[in-house]
């Protein structure tokens, strides 16, 4: 049934309402998002720069919440490797001319996950890591190093669910 409601529902419109639904500040519509989804997920807060969820604007303030300064101390050691994210490592190595990188169950090349597949002769001989970040990990990325952005670049296409049903059902969803 959630297969068919993917393909049956208007994709955008459903991500239009649920972006909505996620910006509401009203208090007791916000929180009983926040409440349930702590419940769900079995969050711990202790970590959390906010005490209470009636600190949050909204939902999604919530689920990007940031961390207390202390949460993540980084080691500073030149020889030491520090995490971009909360999550669990599950694939790692370098780049090769026809490397596969596994997401969720699923295969790809570099060339699928790229908007400019052109952009792979780049990413060759470089290093790579994939890592799962479960609903009730900390969902901000950090650049653990020095740097800068230098692009960014919009990803077109359709929004699926990743939700393990949908990822079984719908092939290329992440690519």
């Amino acid at each position: 049934m959630k297969v068919l409601l993917q393909h049956v529902l208007p994709r955008l419109g459903m991500t239009r309402f649920f972006g909505w639904l996620a910006e509401i500040r009203i208090k007791w519509i916000k929180n009983y998002f926040i409440r349930r989804f702590i419940r769900k997920y079995n969050l711990n807060l202790s970590n959390a720069d906010r005490d209470s969820i009636a600190d949050y604007e909204n939902f999604n303030d919530f689920f990007s919440r940031k961390l207390k300064k202390q949460a993540r101390p980084v080691d500073a050691a030149v020889d030491s490797l520090v995490s971009p994210v909360d999550g669990y490592l599950y694939h790692y190595g370098t780049v090769e001319e026809n490397s596969m990188f596994s997401a969720k169950g699923f295969e790809f090349t570099l060339k699928d996950l790229l908007v400019q597949p052109s952009y792979a002769a780049f990413f060759i001989q470089g290093s790579f890591f994939c890592m799962y970040l479960s609903p009730n990990d900390y969902h901000r990325v950090h650049i653990p190093l020095a740097g800068r952005l230098l692009e960014m670049t919009y990803v077109p296409g359709d929004y699926y669910s990743v939700a393990p049903k949908i990822l079984e059902n719908i092939p290329g969803v992440f690519a």
